[in-house]
C-alpha cells in the first residue's frame, strides 16, 4: 500500500480529525507569538487564545466519539499522543488532564501491540517506522511525565520490544519510488544510523529513545522501593549511557567543533542524567554527592554559551528554548540552593573539595533568569511552573547580595553560619530560610520537553 492510498483510507476518520485539529492547536504555541498569522481575525474565535479552547475541545470531542464506538487505530494513537502534546502546552505538565491522557495513549499502545512489534512483510514500509516513532514518543513522554511527578513510569521496558526508528527523513519514508527508499537504507550504519552526517534527517525520535531508556533505569533508582547494591546499580547505569555515548554517529558527538542544536541538546541530557542520578542517589543515602554541583555548573555553562552562541548569529534554536527551562531551571536549583548554604565568607573550596566560584554562580544565574523570562514564549501551561523558578533564583540572589552583618574575620566557617542564622532570626532571611526548605524544586520545577 502506497501513503496516498492509505491516507485516503484514513482521511475521513473522526481520530484523523482529532490529529489535525490538535496538530493545529499546537502549532499556535510553536509559532512566534507576534507572527501575523496569530493576530488575523478570520481564524476560529478570532485570537489565538480562543482559537486554542475551540481546538482542544473539538479534537476532545472526536476522540470521545471514537472511544464511544471502540475504535482502535494507528491513527487514534496518533491523535491521542498529538492531543497528550497540545494538553501539555495549554494546561501544563503537571495537570490531572495531561496525566489521564497519557493514560489513554499507553492503553491503546498496548492495545495496538506497538510494544511487541513482529515482522511482517505485509504491513508497508512506512507504517512499520511510523509505528516505531510513535512507541518511541509513547516511552519518552511516559518517562518524562514520571520524572516531573514523581510518579511510578506506566511503560516498562522489561516488556517491551523496543525497536529503534531508522534514521532517515520523513521523504524517504514515505517515498512510493522504492527504489529511492532502498538508496537511503543503503546508507545507514549496520545500528540505523545515517552516515552522511546529517542530525536532522531522523535522528531525534532514536535520541529521543536512547535518552529515556537511561531515564528509567534512573527513575528505577530514584522511585523503587528497594535497591539491592545502590553503588553497584549506579556504576552499571553509568556504564551503559558511557556505552551509548561512545557509540552515538560523530555528528551527534559534542564538542567545541560541534555546536549543532541537536547534538548540544543530546549532551545537555546525558548531563541532566548525571543530575538526576546524583539526586536520586542523595535522595537514597541523604548524602550530597559532590559532583552533583560540578553538574549543574556544566549545564548552566554550556546553556548560557549556547545561547550567546545562537544570539550572535541572529537566530535561537526552538530546542535551546525548550532546553533552558526544562534542563537548566533544575540544575540552577541545586546551584541556588548551593549558594544559600554556603555562608558568606567561606572558601570556594569546601571540605569535601567541591569546587563553588561564588561569584561565578551569582552572575550565572542573574543571566539564566533574564534568558529564560526573555527567551521562553508565554505559555497556558508551564509558564507560569517557570517563573516560579525564575522567582525563586531571584529571590536567592537578593538574599546572598543583600549586606550582612559584619563578622569578624577569624571567626571560622561553622561559626560563620551559626552568627548568620541568629542574625536571621530578626530578619526577612527567617521567611526565605522556611521557602527554601519547603519548596520543592524536583517535584515543582522539573519540566517535561519532548
Amino acid at each position: 500500500m502506497k501513503l496516498s492510498d492509505y491516507a485516503s483510507e484514513i482521511a475521513l476518520k473522526w481520530e484523523t480529525i482529532s490529529l489535525i485539529l490538535a496538530l493545529v492547536g499546537t502549532a499556535t504555541y510553536q509559532i512566534h507569538p507576534d507572527e501575523a498569522v496569530l493576530r488575523d481575525d478570520r481564524i476560529p474565535g478570532r485570537d489565538k487564545e480562543a482559537a486554542r479552547r475551540k481546538m482542544i475541545a473539538a479534537s476532545d470531542m472526536c476522540l470521545q466519539l471514537c472511544n464511544r464506538i471502540g475504535t482502535i487505530s494507528d491513527p487514534l494513537c496518533w491523535a491521542t499522543l498529538q492531543h497528550t502534546v497540545f494538553l501539555i502546552e495549554m494546561h501544563g505538565t503537571n495537570d490531572y488532564r495531561t496525566w489521564e491522557r497519557l493514560g489513554s495513549l499507553v492503553t491503546l499502545v498496548f492495545a495496538l501491540g506497538l510494544h511487541q512489534q513482529k515482522a511482517d512483510e505485509n504491513t508497508p514500509f512506512f507504517l512499520i517506522q511510523i509505528r516505531r516513532r510513535t512507541m518511541a514518543a509513547a516511552y519518552s513522554m511516559d518517562k518524562e511525565l514520571a520524572t516531573f511527578l514523581s510518579r511510578p513510569p506506566r511503560i516498562c521496558r522489561q516488556y517491551c520490544d523496543l525497536q529503534f526508528p531508522l534514521d532517515l527523513s520523513w521523504e524517504d519514508i514515505v517515498t512510493d519510488d522504492h527504489s529511492v527508499r532502498d538508496a537511503a537504507v543503503q546508507q545507514l550504519d549496520p545500528k540505523g544510523w545515517n552516515m552522511q552526517g546529517d542530525p536532522e534527517k531522523g535522528a531525534r525520535p532514536r535520541v529521543a529513545l536512547l535518552a529515556n531508556i537511561l531515564r528509567e533505569m534512573i527513575l528505577e533508582v530514584s522511585l523503587g522501593h528497594e535497591v539491592s547494591d545502590l553503588e553497584a546499580t549506579v556504576r552499571d547505569i553509568r556504564r551503559k549511557w558511557d556505552e551509548m555515548r561512545f557509540n552515538l554517529p560523530p555528528s551527534l558527538q559534542w564538542s567545541a567543533d560541534n555546536k549543532h542544536p541537536l547534538a548540544t541538546s543530546l549532551h545537555l541530557e546525558f548531563l541532566y542524567q548525571d543530575l538526576l542520578l546524583y539526586q536520586a542517589v542523595e535522595k537514597r543515602t541523604g548524602e550530597i554527592q559532590p559532583p552533583l554541583i560540578c553538574t549543574a555548573r556544566e549545564i548552566l555553562a554550556l546553556l548560557l554559551d549556547t545561547v550567546s552562541t545562537q544570539i550572535r548569529s541572529g537566530r535561537i534554536s526552538h530546542i535551546t528554548i525548550f532546553d533552558l527551562p526544562y534542563i537548566g531551571l533544575p540544575a540552577a536549583g541545586v546551584l541556588s540552593k548551593a549558594l544559600l548554604r554556603r555562608p558568606h565568607g567561606c572558601a570556594d573550596s569546601s571540605a569535601d573539595g567541591t569546587y563553588f566560584p561564588h561569584s561565578e554562580v551569582i552572575q550565572r544565574l542573574s543571566i539564566f533568569a533574564a534568558h529564560v523570562e526573555t527567551l521562553f514564549f508565554k505559555r497556558d501551561g508551564d509558564r507560569d511552573t517557570c517563573m516560579k523558578g525564575v522567582s525563586f533564583i531571584r529571590q536567592v540572589l537578593d538574599a546572598v547580595l543583600t549586606p550582612q552583618v559584619h563578622i569578624p574575620p577569624t571567626i571560622s566557617c561553622d561559626e560563620n553560619r551559626e552568627v548568620q542564622r541568629d542574625v536571621a532570626v530578626d530578619t526577612e532571611n527567617l521567611d526565605f530560610s522556611t521557602l527554601l526548605e519547603n519548596f520543592d524544586w524536583e517535584q515543582d520545577i522539573r519540566l517535561f520537553f519532548s
